[in-house]
C-alpha cells in the first residue's frame, strides 16, 4: 500500500506567461523516452530514463532531497518514481525529459517509501507546440558558432550546442515558446556575439550584437 497523502498538486511547464490548452495535442512518442544526454539525433530516441529530482518545498536543510530509489516504465509508457522522504512534508518533483521538456509538480507525502508516483509529461499546446524536429539558422557567417539557450525561459540548465558549418542545427523534442526562445550566440573562437530570439520561422531577432 502506497504510503503518501496527496493533498494538492501542481503540475506547469517552465515556459512561458501563459499556456492554451489543446485537448488534441499529442506529444511525440521519442520526446518522452527519456533521452536526457543531448537534443540530438542520436539520443532523443536512446530510451534512457528520465532525470528525476525529489526535494522537500519549504526547506534549505540538509536532509532536503528525498532518496530516489527507482524510476521505471510500464506498458502504458508513462513513467514512475519511487522515493524515500526524509520526513513528511510538501514535495516538489521534477523531471527532465530531455534539455527542452521538462516538468514539475508537488504533493505530500509521509516519511518512507513513496509508492509508486506517475511522473508529469510535458504539456504542449497551441502557442507551445512540441516538435519532434526543429530547425534553427543562424546563417553561414556564423558557421560552427555556439548557441545558448537561455534556462530560465526552456532548458532547466544551461545548455549549449554548436551548428554546423553552414551555421544550421537541427533540435529535436523541442518545445516552441510563445514569444521567443530567448539564446546567446557566441561564435566559433567562443566571442560573444549577441542575444536574440529564435522566431517561429526558425531565424533570429537580434537584441544586440558584435556585427
Amino acid at each position: 500500500m502506497n504510503r503518501y497523502l496527496v493533498l494538492s498538486a501542481i503540475v506547469f511547464i517552465f515556459l512561458a506567461p501563459r499556456l492554451y490548452a489543446d485537448t488534441d495535442f499529442i506529444i511525440p512518442e521519442q520526446c518522452i523516452q527519456g533521452a536526457t544526454g543531448a537534443a540530438s539525433t542520436d539520443l532523443a530516441t536512446g530510451g534512457d530514463p528520465p532525470i528525476v529530482e525529489v526535494s522537500r518545498l519549504f526547506t534549505a536543510t540538509s536532509d532536503k532531497y528525498a532518496t530516489v530509489t527507482n524510476i521505471y516504465t510500464d506498458d502504458s509508457k508513462n513513467w514512475y518514481v519511487e522515493f524515500d522522504a526524509p520526513q513528511y512534508d510538501a514535495y516538489a518533483i521534477k523531471t527532465t525529459y530531455t534539455p527542452f521538456l521538462t516538468t514539475f509538480q508537488s504533493a505530500y507525502y509521509y516519511q518512507g517509501p513513496s509508492g509508486k508516483v506517475a511522473l508529469a509529461l510535458p504539456v504542449g499546446s497551441l502557442l507551445s507546440r512540441i516538435w519532434e524536429y526543429y530547425n534553427i539558422k543562424l546563417g553561414s557567417a556564423l558557421g560552427d558558432a555556439f548557441i545558448e539557450f537561455v534556462p530560465d525561459t526552456v532548458a532547466n540548465d544551461p545548455f549549449t550546442m554548436q551548428v554546423d558549418g553552414n551555421g544550421d542545427i537541427t533540435l529535436y523534442c523541442y518545445q516552441e515558446v510563445f514569444g521567443g526562445q530567448a539564446v546567446t550566440v557566441y561564435d566559433k573562437n567562443h566571442e560573444l556575439y549577441g542575444t536574440g530570439i529564435i522566431q517561429s520561422d526558425g531565424t533570429i531577432r537580434w537584441d544586440q550584437s558584435q556585427q
